[in-house]
């Protein structure tokens, strides 16, 4: 779920009027032509944007925005969503460029909290270029929508820009995941001498460097893990042989 505290994910109302559209009937894409259908279902999908614009971090999916612009028009499709939302997007996107407002299609976002690939393309249609990382480029736009369009609960410091909750989650695991491990420090006393090394300083003995890097540290250093270990392969020929 993208619901979080201080992020909210739009849903229309359950209860919120059907809408019939002016011929008194319900159309399929089919009978009007994909044009025409693209059309009107970006000029219903701009005051549902407009609506999510003025909730400060308010974001609404892709899934949701289709089921609503689909009951307000009466247009209806069979085609799978990935077919046809992205180019109601581009269109919205344009719209906004030629008022010069901040992008309304950022507001939308996918099943993962991410814009998608349909982000990218209305972007590059309004006259952009595409940005290195969508979602943030997509963030910014965000909070300059909840700016413009002055969101009722919008930070008296301006607010900030920022992921969807579940986005940003998966990122920091990624991240958290990429991060090395750092080895325990030895918990021997400074004055103690370890046996594998000679001395505090020394440098590891050549039969052993070599493995190194096949060992784990498992213990209270890596010096101490790996060639304990070690020593124990070694021996344990031996000990079998006699």
């Amino acid at each position: 779920m993208l619901r979080d505290p201080g992020f909210e994910v739009t849903e229309p109302a359950a209860s919120s009027p059907e809408v019939i559209p002016a011929t008194g009937a319900r159309r399929d894409v089919s009978d009007m032509g994909s044009d025409a259908a693209r059309e009107a279902w970006s000029a219903a999908a701009r005051p549902v944007l407009l609506d999510i614009a003025r909730r400060y971090r308010a974001v609404i999916t892709y899934s949701e925005l289709s089921a609503e612009i689909q009951r307000q028009t009466g247009i209806r499709t069979k085609q799978g969503l990935q077919h046809w939302i992205g180019k109601v997007l581009e269109r919205i996107a344009i719209d906004c460029h030629d008022r010069e407002e901040p992008n309304l299609s950022s507001l939308v976002v996918n099943s993962s909290g991410s814009v998608g690939a349909g982000y990218a393309a209305a972007v590059r249609t309004s006259g952009g270029e595409e940005p290195a990382d969508l979602d943030d480029h997509a963030a910014a736009e965000r909070l300059a929508c909840h700016r413009h369009f002055e969101a009722a609960d919008l930070p008296a410091g301006g607010g900030t820009a920022a992921l969807s909750p579940q986005l940003a989650q998966r990122r920091e695991r990624i991240r958290s995941r990429a991060t090395p491990r750092r080895s325990r420090s030895c918990a021997r006393p400074a004055s103690s001498r370890c046996r594998h090394r000679g001395s505090a300083t020394a440098a590891p003995e050549a039969p052993f460097v070599r493995h190194r890097e096949l060992i784990a540290p498992t213990t209270c250093c890596t010096h101490h893990a790996g060639f304990r270990i070690l020593e124990l392969r070694a021996l344990r020929p031996r000990q079998r042989a006699g």
